[in-house]
């Protein structure tokens, strides 16, 4: 009985203890986290995260709200930097829209001037227009044969007509038909013999002859050739004379002086009949380079050329580089009263009248800064 009684469990008097110890931690823990997550709860946002809600907040006042002394947010007083927006205060360049070969750079240094000139000089120079509609204006009396021409001494020919004989003159590089009776303006003699000589010197050959000149016939209603601006040119070999028409034989010859007379001031008068209705393939007319040149790469003859350059002021002057390598500009005044101003620039130009109602005028540009 005492065995038995003896292996009968009897609790420990530190039961009681443990047991109240440990319930008291575990409310401990519990307020405590009750009291924590009263104290992390998120009334307005019930739930939202507190590191996203500072996020946010942050990229808020980044965007909306610059610094404090920022007096131009986001340097915008002109944003785009476009207070000229594009560089278009002058778009595109276009103060002469797709046409700037008229307005050339101000050559440093040279300034225009003007000079006046008697308006009666109209009819005067190497451009006169001189046809069945505009006649050569020249004094009757001062029309006269090549055999009365041939009475005038030098001087006379000069200061009256500004004329010279050719024979003489040809230094072997071409023939004159005729000792006497062969006169030209000036300027038209010493264009042929340039352009006689470069002939002589890149062909080889001095048969080419100056079958005409200066003449007058009372009977004709056209002058043209009493300008002295008017050549006529012929083959004169040993077997005969030829005419300088296209042919193969005198292609040598017509291709040489077609393709290069511009070079000289000539321009070749092939599609022009004469007034006996006769086509001019040997004539050749003088009026400058530059006009030369202009013409004949622009197909135009001489009445389209002067109506064409009518529209072309100094301020507007056309601007071209001539056959002969130079740069020239080319514009038109009209004629007023009895003298007439003209603005040129420089002291190498040319002035002519059209024989009708003004005059053109031809720079040589290239000039200008030499």
């Amino acid at each position: 009985m005492n065995e038995k009684n003896d292996n009968v469990f009897k609790p420990s008097s530190a039961g009681p203890i443990l047991a109240a110890v440990l319930l008291v931690v575990v409310i401990a823990l519990i307020i405590t986290v009750v009291c924590i997550i009263a104290s992390t709860g998120s009334e307005p946002n019930e739930g939202t995260n507190t590191t996203t809600t500072t996020t946010t907040t942050a990229s808020t006042t980044t965007t909306t709200k610059p610094p404090e002394g920022n007096e131009n947010p986001g340097n915008n007083e002109n944003p785009g930097n476009n207070e000229n927006p594009g560089n278009n205060e002058n778009p595109g360049n276009n103060e002469n829209p797709g046409n700037n070969e008229n307005k050339p750079p101000v050559t440093p240094g040279v300034t225009a001037e003007t000079i006046t000139v008697d308006t009666n000089d109209a009819y005067k120079g190497p451009l006169i227009l001189v046809d069945e509609e505009n006649n050569y204006k020249i004094s009757k009396d001062l029309l006269i044969s090549r055999t009365q021409m041939a009475e005038l001494t030098k001087k006379q020919l000069l200061d009256t007509y500004n004329f010279a004989n050719v024979y003489g003159t040809t230094n072997g590089n071409y023939k004159v038909k005729s000792i006497t009776g062969y006169y030209l303006n000036v300027d038209t003699l010493d264009a042929l013999n340039k352009m006689m000589a470069a002939f002589a010197a890149e062909q080889g050959k001095t048969d080419v002859q100056l079958r005409n000149a200066y003449y007058y016939d009372a009977s004709e209603t056209v002058c043209l050739n009493a300008t002295g601006l008017v050549i006529d040119l012929e083959i004169n070999t040993e077997n005969g004379k030829y005419p300088l028409k296209h042919t193969a034989f005198k292609a040598t010859y017509y291709d040489w002086f077609t393709d290069n007379c511009a070079k000289y001031g000539f321009v070749h008068l092939a599609d022009v009949k004469n007034s006996m209705g006769e086509e001019n393939y040997t004539s050749f007319r003088y009026v400058g380079v530059a006009h030369a040149s202009f013409m004949k790469n622009n197909a135009l003859k001489l009445d389209e050329y002067l109506t064409f350059i009518k529209d072309r002021t100094f301020e507007n002057r056309l601007v071209m580089t001539a056959d002969d390598g130079n740069e020239w500009w080319l514009y038109y005044v009209p004629g007023s009263g009895e003298q007439t101003t003209i603005k040129v620039v420089g002291k190498n130009y040319e002035i002519s009248g059209n024989n009708y109602d003004g005059f053109v005028v031809a720079i040589n540009a290239s000039s200008l800064s030499a």
